[in-house]
């Protein structure tokens, strides 16, 4: 009896040191991500624009080629963004006392005018992140040589580069054109059309008299676009403003540790925020917080504002109180289509580090799919000038070359439109502004604030739908088919008086 009696004592002292040593673990985490917090906080409290700052240990970065000056070892190191190929940062170590926490001010598509405005990426725990923005060649000098082209196809676009807010001039089969460019592989030529105009027109569509390689290759398009004739840029990606990631799942030890992933938010009055997430197209309004698994689902969860995703050739809005996914292969190389928005679970939400970022936020509550859908009672826009702005296209698989590059040099450019009086009319609105739809147009109107309009003309199938957010804001996206290439673009307008 002595020895059971013992045995159970010792049981149960065994019993209270396992015990102990959980609560103390458990008592541990919590003040590893306080103090991570507090001295990211305090150390990169002078990140500059386009700069990654060292926040918390343990984290480690690897330099893009070529860059020597390059130091990244310790809290409250500073780094220009342009020259890290990966940041990686460690999960949440209790035994040894570690959280990687990384912060970064991005430019993404603000203009150099407000240089005191940044986007806030905040890293934390187990994340590794990519740089994927390549620069641009410069454009050499156009040649002499030129050859006559005939549009083959039924219907070709011709992308001028030097104006991204002009939409592309489309060409019927039977017209004719002069090239006196070509990109370094010959899958696009530049043309000049008989009003004067000039772009870029992919081979495929295009029957040329003589030999193609006697233009002068003047772009490269594995690193970009660039006009012939001296003009103003495309548009650029700015560093880091494309960008692969992964993130562990469900890894936080203790309810007061987030799991690990990526913060991001816009500035204050600023608009929206364009970003190449694992070549998803991603604008963002607000605050979000991604996380994604190679071979698994990328999930972007909107806490504030609102974000639209676009990947597959569909875009989905995503208000605050929801999240989206859509998955990413191995390579976390988006492989399908975002879903549509679900309500999140707020509470699962409650320890993101909110607390560091620029602006105060507080997490929204769960936004019912109900209330995602029912947008209430029929919105009038306000009549008179608007500005839209258009996001880049995304371009399907079936796109050439040629297409994908030119495309990708759309977007950021505002554009004037006049909205009429009275009630909403997609296509008298989109004829008053230049549109002329001659082909069959369906029209339907399946919510209270949501027209849909399809338009097929000469091949060209398109897909337009209207969201009216209030009187003064109307978010549109626009799926279309040329020639087997399928492609999306979307574009926000606002009253402007």
């Amino acid at each position: 009896m002595k020895l059971i009696s013992r045995l159970r004592w010792l049981a149960y002292a065994l019993f209270l040191s396992v015990t102990a040593v959980a609560v103390a673990q458990d008592a541990t985490c919590p003040t590893i991500v306080q103090d991570a917090l507090a001295a990211t906080d305090s150390a990169c409290a002078g990140t500059g624009r386009n700069e990654a700052c060292y926040g918390n240990i343990s984290l480690s970065a690897k330099a893009q080629p070529g860059i020597s000056d390059f130091t990244f070892t310790k809290p409250g190191d500073l780094v220009n963004v342009a020259g890290v190929q990966t940041l990686t940062l460690s999960p949440l170590d209790q035994k040894a006392d570690t959280w990687g926490v990384a912060l970064m001010k991005l430019q993404a598509n603000l203009p150099d005018t407000l240089p005191g405005q940044n986007v806030t990426f905040l890293l934390f725990g187990d994340v590794e992140i990519q740089n994927a923005v390549t620069s641009n060649v410069d454009a050499g000098t156009a040649s002499a040589v030129t050859l006559p082209i005939t549009v083959s196809g039924t219907i070709a676009p011709v992308m001028n580069l030097s104006d991204p807010s002009q939409s592309p001039i489309m060409l019927k089969e039977g017209d004719k054109a002069t090239a006196d460019g070509r990109d370094t592989t010959t899958e696009v030529l530049h043309v000049q059309l008989k009003d004067g105009k000039s772009g870029w027109i992919p081979l495929q569509f295009v029957e040329v008299e003589g030999d193609v390689s006697t233009l002068p290759a003047t772009v490269d398009l594995s690193k970009g676009y660039a006009e012939l004739t001296p003009a103003a840029p495309a548009p650029q990606l700015t560093p880091m403003q494309a960008f692969y990631f992964k993130s562990g799942t469900n890894d936080a030890p203790c309810k007061e540790a987030p799991d690990s992933g990526i913060l991001i938010q816009t500035p204050e009055g600023a608009g929206k925020i364009d970003l190449v997430v694992n070549d998803a197209k991603v604008t963002l309004g607000s605050t979000g917080y991604f996380q994604a698994q190679p071979g698994g689902d990328m999930r972007v969860t909107v806490v504030e504002g609102e974000g639209t995703i676009a990947a597959g050739g569909k875009t989905v809005t995503v208000p605050a109180g929801t999240y989206t996914t859509l998955p990413v292969d191995d390579q976390l190389k988006a492989s399908g289509q975002p879903t549509d928005p679900q309500p999140y679970d707020a509470s699962g939400l409650a320890a993101l580090p909110i607390s560091i970022l620029p602006k105060t936020i507080a997490i929204a509550p769960a936004l019912e799919v109900t209330e995602v859908v029912d947008s209430g009672a029929a919105i009038a826009p306000r009549p008179g000038t608007w500005t839209s702005v258009s996001t880049t296209p995304v371009v399907g698989a079936g796109c050439p070359p040629g297409m994908a590059a030119a495309m990708a040099n759309v977007g950021g450019a505002p554009t004037n439109i006049t909205m009429p009086e009275g009630v909403f009319d997609p296509q008298a609105v989109m004829n008053l502004n230049d549109a002329q739809l001659t082909g069959p147009v369906e029209i339907a109107h399946p919510e209270p604030n949501l027209y849909t309009l399809d338009y097929d003309q000469s091949g060209a199938v398109l897909h337009y739908e209207f969201h009216l957010i209030s009187e003064t804001e109307i978010d549109l996206t626009m799926t279309g088919t040329v020639e087997g290439c399928e492609f999306t673009v979307s574009a926000t307008a606002t009253a402007t008086g």
